[in-house]
């Protein structure tokens, strides 16, 4: 057999061009299922193990596959806030612990998370380098932001305009970067943290100014309760006095807030209060929402199974026509052979090592595909989500 292997080696050497074509048709059979079996087992497995850690998630009444990708994620942009009033609603329960979040502004095109100290107990978050928000305006950076950025300590950035052609709207708020977070492989990698006072400043809720006739450098001038004040940019030790709120904070807005019950008895109360008809704001469990979103995939991964059996079907048909007519082409070569002395079983044990060759490099092809999608499938449905 020996032999056989030797000379079909040569024979696929020889045609090399026509033997890595199919090898690389096969590789790519093999690879699609495994692959996206691969990705789909990553992808529920990081989705379920962060819905696992968020117990409860409470927003504005709608679609509840939006409200906890925009928890868990900070995607799927949700149009309607709730108020701070439902924080105080939880907190003052005594069922649960809230943590408020505010996902509606970005900086570099980054997301910046509005939140509480609270929300890095839940997550285990701690800086690699710096610290956390200490005052209004610090912002700490997700290790992936760090480095897409190229920011540190020190840096800073300056927030987006909610609406780019609101030219009457808050000016951009220049961040302080206070920290980078340790890599954590979850979407706390990928934004930008901030105390949710801040984002209220990015808004232009909150703002810090003084009185002044002329327009000074360093600063915007507005009019405020008839008044000409120059509203500063960016927070510092000089001015984080002059920062104020204006309205009832009962009233500032949040996209989602996280409740962390005391127990199970706490959570199943909390979440019978928010069944009522009239009820504004809805109560999600994620574990359950992400099941449901499960179900959907599972529905899509069987079409593209169905799809990927056929495909591999076509191209086995296409390469065994090939192969076919490979022998065909090579009647005259085997005839000599047959001359030369060599019995028909060893020409069938060339046309089977020929084929055993060609799926041994197609194995090794699938498995150095299969490779780098396992490694990095983890970072890549981060990234997509």
């Amino acid at each position: 057999m020996g032999g056989a292997f030797y000379l079909s080696w040569q024979h696929l050497r020889h045609h090399r061009g026509r033997s890595l074509l199919i090898a690389a048709c096969m590789a790519l059979t093999m690879y699609l299922p495994m692959g996206m079996q691969i990705v789909s087992h990553r992808f529920q497995t990081t989705m379920a193990r962060r819905a696992s850690l968020t117990p409860l998630v409470v927003g504005a009444q709608g679609s509840q596959f939006d409200l906890v990708l925009h928890a868990l994620y900070f995607r799927n942009r949700v149009d309607t806030a709730v108020d701070m009033q439902q924080v105080a609603r939880i907190q003052e329960s005594d069922l649960a612990t809230a943590i408020p979040l505010l996902i509606r502004f970005q900086a570099e095109g980054e997301h910046i998370v509005g939140t509480t100290p609270k929300y890095f107990d839940l997550r285990a978050l701690k800086p690699s380098t710096g610290t956390l928000p200490k005052r209004w305006g610090d912002c700490v950076l997700g290790a992936n932001v760090a480095k897409r950025l190229k920011l540190g300590v020190g840096d800073s950035l300056l927030s987006e305009p909610e609406n780019l052609f609101d030219l009457a709207g808050p000016s951009p708020l220049k961040m302080r970067v206070s920290g980078v977070l340790e890599q954590q492989f979850t979407a706390d990698d990928d934004a930008i943290f901030v105390d949710i006072e801040t984002t209220w400043i990015i808004q232009g809720i909150g703002h810090g100014h003084k009185p002044t006739k002329p327009k000074p450098e360093g600063g915007d001038e507005h009019i405020v309760d008839g008044a000409r004040v120059t509203a500063f940019v960016e927070v510092t030790d000089d001015n984080v006095g002059s920062f104020h709120f204006h309205g009832n904070r009962d009233e500032f807005p949040v996209t989602a807030i996280l409740a962390i019950p005391r127990d199970e008895k706490s959570q199943a109360i909390l979440e019978g209060r928010y069944l009522e008809q009239d009820e504004t704001a809805q109560i999600l469990l994620p574990s359950e929402v992400v099941d449901e979103l499960f179900q959907v995939v599972f529905q899509v991964e069987r079409l593209i199974y169905a799809a990927t059996a056929l495909l591999a079907l076509t191209t086995l048909a296409l390469i065994l026509q090939v192969m076919l007519l490979s022998f065909r082409l090579r009647r005259e070569e085997m005839k000599t052979m047959t001359l030369l002395g060599c019995s028909r079983g060893m020409i069938a044990k060339l046309y089977a090592s020929d084929f055993a060759l060609l799926i041994l490099m197609a194995a090794v092809g699938a498995g150095c595909l299969l490779i780098p999608t396992s490694i990095f499938s983890g970072e890549l449905i981060n990234q997509l989500m």
